[in-house]
């Protein structure tokens, strides 16, 4: 959400999710459409290839020992090998391989939507797309930061914080929408770590598989400390306690009891 009205507002479902990108600054219409045109393109090229729901696409083909395209190898393999190296800094807290398939739901949505949003900078606009809760967004010199909520995972029609942002990402994983739908690699079971996690930073793709992995291991270890500079974490506890890292603080519009931690 933000204090200023957004230029344009425009929405799909794709990867079947809900996905919005509010435009602001001035624009040339044409330029601004075409742009627009080429996101949504190209969140449904990433839904054809990695969508474990669709028989003929090349996530579905791998699993079938079946040849992909030399275009397809290429996005599935940057996938899968940035999956591996998640695999290892997570002790295997993030993994796309399990039940004898290959599944990178986990990875792709953030994955996709930060390579999306690419296409908006030549217009030296503002920007805010949401992909289904996660969000990656840019604010131009001239303009305010844009102001996300957060929502309360005990109260999901209420806030559990407002962040202030002038660009960067932001990925919430928690159970309110979906029930406890994360997985522990190690157990087979839903995730016990934290109830919910909001991870801030540079770079989306990061922040969701982080926000993930958090999830299940709910303490992060020592390569996952090194991984994880520049980025802030807000997280609720299993007994209902809001914790942080000490920068998120200086994030918040509202104020939030929380306890402060390290990474």
């Amino acid at each position: 959400m933000t204090d200023e009205a957004p230029l344009s507002v425009f929405n799909e479902m794709i990867m079947g999710l809900p996905f919005s990108l509010h435009v602001r600054g001035p624009a040339d219409r044409e330029r601004l459409d075409s742009a627009v045109e080429q996101v949504w393109e190209s969140l449904r090229t990433a839904d054809a290839t990695f969508s474990t729901y669709k028989s003929d696409s090349a996530i579905s083909r791998l699993n079938r020992d079946e040849p992909l395209e030399p275009d397809e190898r290429n996005d599935v393999d940057g996938v899968l090998d940035l999956a591996e190296e998640i695999r290892v800094i997570t002790d295997g807290a993030f993994d796309v391989r399990h039940s004898g398939i290959v599944d990178p739901a986990g990875i792709v949505k953030g994955w996709a939507a930060a390579r999306a949003a690419e296409f908006l900078r030549p217009l030296g606009v503002g920007y805010y797309l949401n992909a289904g809760g996660d969000i990656v967004l840019h604010a131009s010199c001239d303009q305010p930061a844009w102001r996300i909520g957060i929502e309360h995972p005990l109260d999901p029609s209420g806030l559990l914080a407002i962040l202030e942002l002038p660009g960067g990402a932001v990925a919430t994983s928690g159970s309110a929408h979906r029930g406890n739908h994360i997985i522990d690699p190690h157990t087979g079971a839903p995730a016990t770590g934290f109830a919910q996690v909001t991870v801030v930073g540079p770079s989306l793709v990061t922040a969701d598989i982080a926000a993930t992995a958090l999830m299940v291991t709910g303490s992060v270890n020592s390569r996952m400390s090194t991984w994880l500079e520049g980025y802030e974490i807000l997280a609720v506890t299993r007994d209902s306690r809001a914790v942080a890292t000490r920068g998120m603080s200086d994030k918040l519009v509202t104020e939030l009891a929380h306890q402060t931690f390290d990474l």
